[in-house]
C-alpha cells in the first residue's frame, strides 16, 4: 500500500496549538518508515491521523491513491499496536488473538489458520493457551502484534510499542519486528522517541520537531548528511560535537585555543557561501576525534575533564572555549581525569552550520 500525505495540518480546536504543521510525505508500498523526534513533536498525531483516531485539519491523506480523510478506522484495514498491549486479561492468547477475527465473522477454520501462522511467525505456539498475566512482557507485545497480523491488514501502524520493556527486551523486539516486516511484506509505520530503534530498524526516518519534519532519508543518509543541527544533535549516540568559530582567510577555523585546518572543498564552500571571516558552527562526531596521532593534521593536544571507560572504548570528555565536546576512542591505554592527550580532528567528516538558521553550509 502506498500512502500519501499532503499538506496535513493537526490543530486542536480547543486551545489553538497546531502540533503538525504541513506535513508532506510518500510511503512507498512495503516500506519501514518510522517517525522519530522528541515528546510533543507531532510524531504519534500524525500516525494517529492516519490511523482515523484523530481528525485532520486540512490537507489529505490518500492510499493507494483514494483520499481517505473521512473513513473511520474500522474501514482503513490497518493494523495498530499501541505502547499499552490491551489485552482482555480473562482471555487466553489464542481468544485474545481470534477477538478481531469473530467481529469480523471469519470463518472458524480459517480463523485457527491464520492464529497458528501468526503464532509460529512470533513464537508464540506454545503459549497459545495462558492468559497475559503468565506471559512477560516481551510474549504480550508479541500477543498484540499477532492480534494485528491475523486481520491480514496491507498497513500496520506502531506506536512506541517498546516503550514498557526493559533494554534487553527492547533489543530482541527490534530484530523480531524486522524480522517480521520481512515475512510480512506490508507496509509499516512506526513512532518512537528512540533514535537507535528509527536507526536500526527503518528503510527510511521520518525526523520531526515542533511539528515540523526536519529531515527524511535512510538511516545513514540523515547520520552522515544532516539538514540542521537538529537532526545533527538528536542522531547518533553520543550526540554530535556542536563548536563555534571563526573562518579565517588561512584555511583555518579557530575556536579559542584550538586551530584547525579545514579541507579544501569545506573551505570553498564556505567562501561560496560568504562565511570566511564570520562566525560557524562546526559540528563533529564523537568517533571522528580520534587518537591517530599519526595523522599530519589537525592533531591537538587536549585534558580530559572526565574519561568514561566502556569496556572496549573511552568517551572522553574535555572543553573546547566553553563548550563540552566527547571523543570516542579505543581503551588501548588508561586515560586519567586531568591528562593531556593529543587528538585528531577528522575535519574531512565533519560539518558546518549556520549559527543563526542551524542549517548545514552547503
Amino acid at each position: 500500500m502506498v500512502i500519501e500525505l499532503k499538506h496535513v495540518k493537526k490543530i486542536y480546536d480547543k486551545n489553538g496549538i497546531e502540533v503538525v504543521k504541513d506535513f508532506n510525505l510518500t510511503i512507498q508500498d512495503k516500506e519501514f518508515i518510522v517517525f522519530v523526534g522528541p515528546s510533543g513533536c507531532g510524531k504519534s498525531t500524525t500516525l494517529r491521523m492516519i490511523a482515523g483516531l484523530e481528525d485532520i485539519t486540512a490537507g489529505t491523506i490518500s492510499f493507494d491513491g483514494k483520499v481517505i480523510n473521512d473513513l473511520l478506522p474500522g474501514e482503513r484495514n490497518i493494523g495498530m499496536v499501541f505502547q499499552s498491549y490491551a489485552l482482555y486479561p480473562n482471555m487466553s492468547v489464542y481468544k485474545n488473538m481470534e477477538f478481531p477475527l469473530k467481529i469480523a465473522k471469519v470463518p472458524v477454520d480459517e480463523r485457527k489458520k491464520r492464529i497458528e501462522e501468526a503464532a509460529e511467525i512470533l513464537g508464540l505456539t506454545e503459549y497459545l493457551e495462558r492468559k497475559p498475566k503468565n506471559l512477560s512482557g516481551g510474549q504480550r507485545q508479541r500477543v498484540a502484534v499477532g492480534r494485528e497480523i491475523v486481520r491480514d491488514c496491507n498497513l500496520f501502524l506502531f506506536d512506541e510499542p517498546l516503550s514498557n520493556l526493559d533494554a534487553k527486551l527492547r533489543v530482541q523486539m527490534r530484530t523480531e519486528l524486522s524480522n517480521l516486516h520481512r515475512r510480512l511484506q506490508k507496509t509499516f509505520i512506526y513512532v518512537t522517541h528512540d533514535q537507535i530503534e528509527a536507526m536500526t530498524m527503518a528503510s527510511r526516518i521520518v525526523i520531526m520537531y515542533n511539528g515540523v519534519v526536519q529531515q527524511v532519508g535512510a538511516p545513514k543518509e540523515v547520520y552522515d548528511w544532516p539538514e540542521n543541527m537538529f537532526v545533527a544533535g538528536f542522531i547518533g549516540t553520543p550526540a554530535m560535537n556542536f563548536i563555534k568559530g571563526i573562518v579565517n582567510e588561512d584555511h583555518t577555523f579557530v575556536s579559542g585555543d584550538l586551530t584547525l585546518n579545514i579541507p579544501d572543498d569545506k573551505y570553498e564552500t564556505l567562501v561560496k557561501n560568504d562565511y570566511v571571516g564570520k562566525e560557524v558552527v562546526l559540528g563533529i562526531r564523537p568517533e571522528n576525534i580520534d587518537d591517530n596521532v599519526k595523522a599530519n593534521i589537525n592533531v591537538c593536544p587536549i585534558t580530559v575533564e572526565n574519561p568514561e571507560l566502556l569496556g572496549f572504548e573511552y568517551n572522553l570528555i574535555f572543553k573546547v572555549n566553553d563548550a563540552q565536546v566527547i571523543s570516542r576512542i579505543n581503551a588501548t591505554n588508561i586515560v586519567k581525569p586531568g591528562e593531556t592527550v593529543n587528538l585528531h580532528f577528522d575535519l574531512e567528516k565533519a560539518h558546518f552550520f549556520d549559527v543563526e538558521t542551524t542549517r548545514r553550509i552547503r
